[in-house]
Formats: C-alpha cells, sequence, structure tokens
C-alpha cells in the first residue's frame, strides 16, 4: 500500500541520515564507537567536553540507526505479505 511504501522510504531516509552520521564520527576519530569510549574512559582526571558529547551523539545516531533499520525491516516484511 501507498502508506506502507511511504513509512518504508521515511524510515530508509533515516537509516541513511544517521548512517552518515555514525560514519562522520568514525572518520573523525578513526576508531569505531566501542573503542573510542573505550580510549576516553582510560583517560582519568582530564574531562575532554567535546569527546563527551561527540560520544552521546555517537551512541544516540547508533541506536536510531538500529531502530529504524528494524523498522525499516518490518515494514518490508509486512509489504511482502
Amino acid at each position: 500500500s501507498f502508506v506502507n511504501h511511504y513509512a518504508l522510504m521515511i524510515a530508509l531516509s533515516k537509516i541513511d541520515q544517521y548512517q552518515a552520521e555514525c560514519d562522520l564520527y568514525s572518520e573523525k576519530y578513526g576508531k569505531n564507537a566501542e573503542a573510542f569510549e573505550g580510549d576516553l574512559r582510560k583517560v582519568k582526571g582530564v574531562e575532554d567536553f567535546e569527546k563527551e558529547e561527540d560520544l552521546e551523539d555517537w551512541e544516540f545516531a547508533l541506536d536510531a540507526l538500529k531502530w529504524w533499520q528494524k523498522k525499516a525491516d518490518e515494514l518490508k516484511s509486512s509489504s511482502a505479505r
């Protein structure tokens, strides 16, 4: 149906958006989010607010990416029926 296809297009658009954001941080720091967080947590006694904010944004983007990928998969499977 039209609504299902429209919802899928929105989901795919969101996937592209959040994937691009994750890629941006990955390129900026030259590592994946887990490695970046591990390196950030190793440093004791010094706070880097920019990196902390980047990590929060990166984690949000990763969570949103996973959520939209799940929704897109659900929409694809429901349209195949």
